[in-house]
């Protein structure tokens, strides 16, 4: 049998909250869960049966190709990967903003936010705005 490896986004909000082996339970153990990563950023490269899955998680999947479609209608949607070209997406934004929320370093923090909405500006086509905000002092404490 040909295995497949995807990453299916979970949308299904039936089984938000749900372990895995409750969910791979309902596909009749269809698939292997190989990792879970969250909008926090925090990835769990070796998941167990106990690993609760939640909506908005990413889960890195092996199954028989013959089940792909089963297992990503049941879970979700099925993410691609764009080869990374350096563009700033409205998902990696708020991923990362959600995430530099959680940071005890404000400073940095602050810093850091405005690289991300500056490379979100650029991505949309407003790289005059984004020179622009740069000739600005800026005074972090």
């Amino acid at each position: 049998m040909e295995k497949a490896t995807l990453k299916i986004k979970v949308m299904n909000r039936y089984i938000d909250g749900k372990r895995l082996d409750l969910i791979n339970s309902f596909l009749r153990d269809k698939f292997w869960c190989k990792s879970v990563s969250n909008d926090d950023g925090l990835v769990t490269d070796d998941p167990k049966a106990s690993t609760v899955i939640h909506i908005d998680d990413e889960l890195v999947v092996e199954c028989e190709k013959y089940d792909v479609k089963t297992v990503v209608a049941f879970i979700g949607k099925e993410v691609t990967d764009d080869p990374d070209d350096g563009r700033m997406t409205r998902d990696k934004a708020l991923i990362e903003l959600r995430r530099l929320q959680k940071s005890r370093d404000t400073e940095c923090a602050h810093s850091s936010a405005d690289c991300v909405l500056c490379k979100l500006l650029e991505t949309l086509g407003f790289e005059d705005v984004v020179a622009e905000y740069h000739r600005i002092d800026k005074w972090y404490s």
